[in-house]
């Protein structure tokens, strides 16, 4: 399993490469928001575990434009008792909008 910082390199490389197709994006912005998506990752599997990451990237990973708020609380839920966890999921996702959810469809396609 590769590390947090492996991690965020491979995806960032992978963002750049994303960029080439699609030059309107803000590769800052999607680079802060991937750094801010993967330290919650392992965050929430080092105090949760996989098994909850793993329900929790489920819902994530079926985002659409209209299961948008479905999906995104019952992410959260997950996290439910853990206020840092949720603090660390609000500042990622409470401005998420179909857009984005696009991108990062396209980001994490390598995932599925």
């Amino acid at each position: 399993m590769a590390t947090r910082q492996e991690r965020i390199d491979e995806r960032v490389s992978e963002l750049r490469e994303l960029k080439k197709t699609h030059p309107e994006i803000d590769l800052d912005a999607f680079v802060s928001a991937l750094t801010k998506s993967i330290n919650l990752e392992f965050d929430v599997k080092e105090k949760l575990g996989d098994e909850t990451w793993d329900k929790m990237n489920e819902s994530l990973t079926g985002l659409t434009k209209d299961s948008l708020p479905d999906d995104l609380t019952k992410a959260k839920s997950y996290l439910q008792g853990h206020k840092d966890l949720e603090e660390k999921f609000d500042a990622i996702y409470s401005n998420m909008g179909p857009e984005t959810v696009a991108y990062a469809r396209d980001v994490c396609a390598g995932d599925r």
